[in-house]
């Protein structure tokens, strides 16, 4: 028997209500989207370009998102209005020290890539399914950020016998100038992940 407070929590007076609460959800757990058809919707049924308009101009209209323009870009985006601290951060050029972090294939913010490739001009796809003779990279590469950038791609592999992560291959953006501060950073990164693995395994 189903719990009676579930039922409530997500039982909606109205479809429109139902859409407006999935579209928030998803542009929670991005961080930001645009009102395209990409990956980012994928599972929820009923959704439509049409209606998802529609939901986006309800929770705009309500305050639960707000509407951006992207220089580059000519479809608008929308960030979860909990999310404007950060906005007048980045406009008023707050800084912040610069961190190095492995993103999954699965990840969250990665879901819409054509918005990634939009925004950053990376191009990133999760070979996995990939056949190894069209493989480009790897069939588990995970993209690298740095500070704000997409700066490369990188395959690791754990050996269960050391408990240590390898670099078999790191890729970097042509663009990318390494210094010894990223480097630093990236095996600080990868450490943490290897006591994630270690756990893991142990666990």
């Amino acid at each position: 028997m189903k719990n009676p407070k579930y039922r409530q929590e997500y039982t909606f007076p109205t479809e429109a209500q139902r859409l407006q609460w999935h579209v928030l959800r998803r542009v929670k757990a991005t961080g930001l989207l645009w009102n395209k058809a990409s990956d980012g919707w994928l599972n929820i049924h009923g959704l439509t370009a049409h209606n998802r308009t529609e939901a986006f101009d309800g929770l705009v209209q309500t305050g639960q998102v707000m509407e951006l323009s992207v220089t580059g870009i000519s479809q608008k985006c929308y960030i979860p209005s909990s999310a404007k601290p950060i906005l007048e951060d980045v406009i008023e050029g707050t800084h912040h020290k610069k961190r190095c972090e492995l993103i999954a294939p699965l990840d969250s913010l990665i879901w819409d890539r054509k918005l990634i490739k939009a925004l950053f001009d990376f191009d990133y796809k999760w070979e996995i399914y990939t056949p190894k003779e069209k493989q480009k990279y790897g069939y588990y590469t995970m993209p690298v950020v740095y500070g704000a950038d997409f700066v490369g791609r990188i395959e690791l592999q754990y050996n269960r016998k050391t408990e240590k992560l390898t670099i078999e291959n790191l890729w970097l953006e042509p663009w990318f100038k390494e210094t010894n501060t990223f480097h630093l950073a990236l095996n600080r990164t990868i450490k943490r992940l290897e006591q994630l693995n270690f756990l893991t395994a142990k666990g």
